[in-house]
């Protein structure tokens, strides 16, 4: 009786190549559920980014138009890109240059961050400007990627939809064209 019992005891448990199974299963399960949560969570950090970014740009044209009663691209000399009069005090108009201030630090000039970067313009004039019948200062950024753009839409305007709302994207591939429809003018 003794006998079977010790040969019991020593056949309990996992072989060693058992156990180096189960551990190496864990360990791709644990890493699969990491990378989706993580990358889940990079695209949606981009995107609140974006959605910031460009709340901001819309704060900055309402301290501009506070200070100086004017919209910024009614004090500059930009006509090509109006965005420079909250950044850039060579652009402004004589009355409007003395107590300049960088209205968007984080915009050292008219470019984005978001991908591999791109050019960041102020539009105004022009019926794709209007939403609703509204005239609007109109922030456009070329070469967002996709997924920011769909998550700042959806942070932005609730619902998904690419050519509805105050934030717009177009674009076929990985990366797109986003417009952000920010201070009334009429």
């Amino acid at each position: 009786m003794n006998y079977f019992l010790k040969r019991a005891k020593s056949t309990l448990g996992y072989t060693i190549d058992q156990t180096i199974l189960i551990v190496a299963v864990i360990a791709i399960l644990i890493t699969m559920i990491i990378a989706s949560v993580g990358w889940d969570l990079l695209t949606r950090a981009g995107g609140t980014k974006l959605s910031s970014h460009l709340k901001q740009m819309e704060t900055a044209n309402g301290q501009f138009f506070g200070k100086h009663g004017v919209w910024p691209h009614q004090a500059t000399n930009d006509s090509d890109n109006p965005f420079n009069a909250l950044i850039n005090r060579a652009v402004l108009e004589p009355p409007y240059a003395s107590g300049f201030e960088n209205l968007l630090p984080s915009y050292p000039t008219a470019e984005h961050q978001f991908g591999g970067g791109g050019p960041v313009y102020y539009r105004y004039q022009g019926d794709e400007y209007t939403l609703a019948d509204q005239a609007y200062i109109v922030f456009e950024l070329e070469s967002v990627p996709r997924g920011e753009a769909e998550r700042a839409d959806r942070d932005i305007d609730g619902v998904p939809g690419a050519e509805e709302g105050r934030f717009q994207y177009a674009g076929e591939g990985n990366t797109v064209t986003v417009r952000y429809f920010a201070n009334i003018l009429n």
